[in-house]
């Protein structure tokens, strides 16, 4: 409680109100935190393919050389290092946070420490530099204490639950997406379904590319301003206007 007082005292402080929001321009330069996971590289790859100014967020900038190519823009940062988040966000308009702890392997202080630290140094470093938006990549599940994810995952999504609690209380206008389970692979151009509430009975699977598109179409309309929904894969044909999805979903 205490950290999230802390943080609305400095957005006060900074003079940001909770509700303003900023349309991203085509011009803006975006981060990519993440960005040498599997859906971060479809990220950053996606924007690239938009025209976008993006800089991939990377630990190892060597792996991100090889994964992204020579040609891409990267930063070296660190979720547990707020220097290193401050210091890449400068000159920065927007992110997204594609990291995630490997919470099976990780143990569960690491997976606390990435899962809702990082979110809450990344949220406050973003407040500092101004940006205009933070899309964050969440999970389903994140309300549900008894999801098996938290019994064989070392309390992930309890924590990701935190890190979007941080995000949301930081004042800066955000989207949060919660996918189903990821599968990788192209995209298999099937309708994606939309739902709030992180019902129990909402499962499914959704592929990383999708998540990507999704990410960038929130990132770059107001209609997902201060929103957080899940998604998974239908039937049927890919749908594409999804702003009108967007417009459909209620505001946190």
């Amino acid at each position: 409680m205490f950290i999230y007082l802390k943080r609305a005292v400095l957005v006060m402080m900074l003079g940001i109100s909770s509700a303003w929001a900023a349309p991203i321009d085509s011009d803006d330069s975006i981060l990519v935190v993440g960005a040498t996971g599997r859906t971060g590289v479809l990220l950053v790859q996606q924007l690239q393919d938009r025209g976008m100014n993006v800089t991939a967020g990377v630990r190892d900038v060597e792996k991100a050389k090889r994964l992204l190519g020579e040609d891409t823009p990267i930063v070296q940062m660190d979720l547990l290092d707020k220097q290193s988040l401050s210091k890449a966000l400068q000159g920065m308009d927007a992110l997204i946070n594609a990291a995630s702890a490997n919470a099976r392997k990780s143990g569960e202080e690491l997976t606390k420490k990435i899962e809702e630290g990082g979110n809450v140094a990344l949220a406050e470093a973003a407040v500092e530099a101004g940006l205009k938006k933070f899309v964050l990549i969440s999970s389903m599940g994140v309300t549900q204490p008894d999801h098996f994810l938290n019994r064989i995952a070392n309390n992930v999504l309890l924590y990701k639950f935190e890190g979007e609690k941080a995000i949301k209380s930081s004042g800066i206008d955000y989207t949060i997406v919660r996918p189903g389970g990821l599968k990788d692979g192209a995209s298999p151009g099937k309708v994606i379904t939309f739902m709030q509430g992180d019902p129990k009975d909402g499962t499914g699977f959704i592929h990383r590319s999708d998540v990507a598109t999704i990410c960038i179409e929130a990132l770059l309309t107001d209609q997902s301003s201060k929103k957080t929904f899940e998604i998974v894969m239908g039937k049927g044909p890919m749908n594409s206007d999804f702003v009108s999805e967007f417009s459909k979903l209620k505001a946190d």
